[in-house]
């Protein structure tokens, strides 16, 4: 139970680590935080920094997710488990301790946690995120359907750390997209 608990403080330790906001102050020289959206995401570091900058982001990002898994697998934790210190390290890209609880929206970290434990979720995400994006254009509301999906989709195997991980993220995307829904609903 100790070293559950001891797994559980590094995952989201590791998931704190902040790549958007370290790649903007090593390599542009900037605080990503006061740029764009303000989030330290890939959406934001894209906008802000460009595709290379970007791109690292996330895939320090998605690196975390995929570590805390490797870690977890490698000190022989349940299944059940290691998603759970998916979640966690998920909830500390989301509330860093680092930045003082001001992170990202949890999405690469949380398709690094599941590129390692479940690859055909990823394929349904994908397709779903890529539907739903094709009809908005817009990245936040596809994210959202996409979570929901996968929490669907968990619901149905009964994955518990799964649920609360994509109903955490589209929790983070929500708002957004809400914004962008009345934008689009409103009379001329």
């Amino acid at each position: 139970m100790i070293e559950a608990v001891i797994m559980g403080m590094i995952a989201y330790l590791i998931g704190s680590i902040p790549t958007g906001f370290l790649v903007g102050r090593l390599w542009k020289k900037i605080n990503i935080q006061q740029k764009g959206s303000g989030n330290i995401g890939t959406a934001n570091a894209l906008k802000v920094m460009g595709p290379g900058p970007g791109l690292l982001v996330f895939a320090g990002d998605l690196g975390k997710g995929l570590l805390v898994l490797a870690l977890a697998g490698r000190f022989g934790f349940s299944a059940g488990l290691e998603l759970w210190m998916g979640f966690l390290a998920v909830l500390g890209h989301i509330f860093p301790l680092y930045l003082r609880f001001k992170g990202g929206k949890g999405l690469a970290t949380a398709l690094g946690v599941a590129l390692w434990k479940v690859p055909p979720a990823v394929l349904l995400f994908l397709l779903l995120w890529g539907v739903v994006y094709l009809a908005t254009r817009h990245v936040a509301t596809s994210s959202l359907a996409a979570m929901v999906g996968v929490a669907v989709y968990a619901g149905f195997y009964g994955i518990y750390a799964a649920i609360f991980t994509a109903l955490l993220i589209a929790g983070r995307h929500a708002p957004e997209t809400w914004f962008f829904l009345k934008q689009k609903v409103r009379p001329s």
